[in-house]
């Protein structure tokens, strides 16, 4: 016995369609943040002298490396935006630099360790350079990529990096403008820590771009955060929905995946926290994972793990 017929409309109700046409437009747009672009503050040379044990202590060099330090500050002629044009990163200006230069040593490293040369990379939501310009002062790759979907951060590389640096505009829907198989190295430093819904689809289209044998270099948040994060994260977790009740001080992360998005936020600043385990398994359906490494983002950015993987569908023989 079938059960009643339900009538399907042939169209939205007019208000209904409106809405959806609406929000798919904001979906597809780039995220436009307030605010102005400002001048620069000066070359990476300009601030050496606020360098210090402490400083360089809290990446892991000591004075020994400072030799070495300043020959790459020389190679370095790009400039250091303000902070209102780097969305906050770095305390200090050679701070900021320093958090960068750290973390393009560690790419560099895996490269190594992987026997991978990169002879094209992209930096996915690579702002206004902090770790992009590194790779293309110091080497280490021949083209270097980057996009972001904020209008200012891609404006200001534009105007100070000129035709260096291969920059464009991207927007929150998973497609790039980028054809298959194209990059042997894609970064993407605090970007899937705030990607929600959409992580699948993110995934598969950086995936689509990555030659067979590349590597993807990805930080995320996980349990390893969850039990060193910093006041500022917890304070920003803790105030949503989705915090309320949880406990803060138990050693172990009470779930396998959680995202906490503040109501007054915009959407990319969710934070999203994911278990080693359910990288394994679900990122592993689509690419090959190599290693997760606790704290293997800069020191800056305090727990935050990095995820080395590669294509699923290749093993990796080097180049």
């Amino acid at each position: 016995m079938s059960g009643p017929e339900v009538e399907c409309p042939d169209s939205l109700p007019p208000d209904s369609e409106a809405k959806m046409k609406r929000e798919m437009l904001e979906l597809s747009l780039p995220y436009v943040v307030e605010g102005a672009l400002l001048p620069p503050l000066g070359v990476p040379i300009d601030f050496i002298s606020e360098s210090s044990d402490r400083v360089l202590a809290r990446f892991g060099f000591s004075k020994v490396d400072l030799e070495n330090i300043n020959v790459a500050i020389q190679r370095d002629f790009f400039p250091i935006p303000s902070v209102r044009n780097r969305e906050g990163y770095g305390g200090g200006n050679f701070v900021y630099w320093l958090f960068g230069f750290q973390d393009y040593l560690k790419v560099i490293d895996a490269l190594a360790k992987y026997d991978i040369i990169s002879r094209r990379m992209l930096d996915f939501g690579g702002s206004t350079g902090r770790a992009f310009r590194h790779f293309r002062a110091q080497g280490g790759v021949g083209e270097v990529w980057a996009c972001d979907f904020k209008k200012i951060s891609v404006q200001w590389c534009k105007e100070h990096y000129g035709t260096s640096v291969n920059v464009f505009l991207s927007t929150v829907v998973p497609s790039l403008p980028i054809e298959d198989d194209y990059f042997d190295l894609i970064t993407a430093f605090s970007v899937f820590t705030h990607i929600d819904e959409l992580e699948d689809a993110w995934l598969l289209e950086l995936r689509r771009i990555l030659k067979p044998g590349g590597l993807l270099y990805l930080t995320v948040h996980d349990e390893n955060t969850w039990r060193v994060m910093s006041d500022l994260l917890r304070d920003r977790v803790r105030d949503t929905p989705e915090g309320m009740g949880l406990d803060f001080g138990a050693p172990v992360m009470p779930f396998d995946r959680k995202s906490f998005r503040r109501s007054d936020a915009p959407h990319y600043q969710c934070n999203v926290f994911r278990s080693k385990s359910y990288i394994t398994r679900y990122w592993g359906r689509f690419v090959r994972i190599l290693d997760i490494i606790e704290n293997g983002h800069a020191a800056h950015s305090v727990g935050q793990s990095v995820v080395l993987a590669t294509k699923s569908n290749a093993d990796h023989t080097g180049r």
